[in-house]
């Protein structure tokens, strides 16, 4: 890591440093981390950055799951890399603008990233105030992708719906699933 990464934070977030796991079962620890804050509790937020300038969402820097006071961030990178935290972000603070090295830019330069960024409710307005009664680890279970069997992102189990955050090339990608039974399923 940079110097000035720690100064910043990961991409602008001040204090997240994500610690990502490739396996579900590294991943198990760190959902148990985020149920004891939230599960139980209404979900009350879905924060996702969004760009003010290019009016799209950004969908590198993690989602932000809010529920009982605490803001659980579920960030995907890599092809099977999960990170999941609990109160490592606080929304109100933002992104900052940050300098770093970066592999593209010549040996010493220093790029700055100016981003015209801010957290806003993502649009599921059908999962706000369903209990979260638990997040845990996504595997990829169909066979015709490449990715089969692996870590691809992380599920927030509610009463009605599972709100997915999966890998999506790199960077997070939402979906809303129905379950169909009393399992989750």
């Amino acid at each position: 890591m940079y110097s000035d990464e720690r100064q910043y934070g990961w991409m602008g977030l001040v204090g997240f440093e994500p610690q990502f796991c490739h396996e579900a079962e590294d991943l198990d620890e760190l959902c148990a981390l985020a149920d004891r804050a939230v599960a139980g509790c209404p979900l009350e937020h879905v924060l996702v950055a969004f760009n003010r300038w290019d009016n799209e969402w950004e969908w590198i820097p993690p989602v932000l799951i809010g529920a009982n006071g605490h803001w659980v961030a579920i960030l995907n990178s890599k092809l099977d890399e999960v990170s999941i935290s609990v109160d490592d972000i606080n929304p109100k603070n933002g992104f900052v603008n940050w300098a770093r090295e970066c592999e593209w830019a010549r040996e010493g330069e220093i790029v700055t990233f100016d981003w015209a960024v801010e957290w806003r409710e993502y649009p599921v307005p059908e999962l706000i105030g369903q209990t979260i009664h638990r997040i845990e680890p996504r595997v990829e279970a169909n066979s015709r992708y490449i990715n089969f069997g692996l870590l691809c992102g992380a599920s927030v189990v509610l009463d009605t719906h599972r709100l997915n955050i999966n890998n999506a090339l790199d960077e997070n990608g939402i979906e809303v699933q129905r379950i169909i039974d009393e399992q989750g399923e």
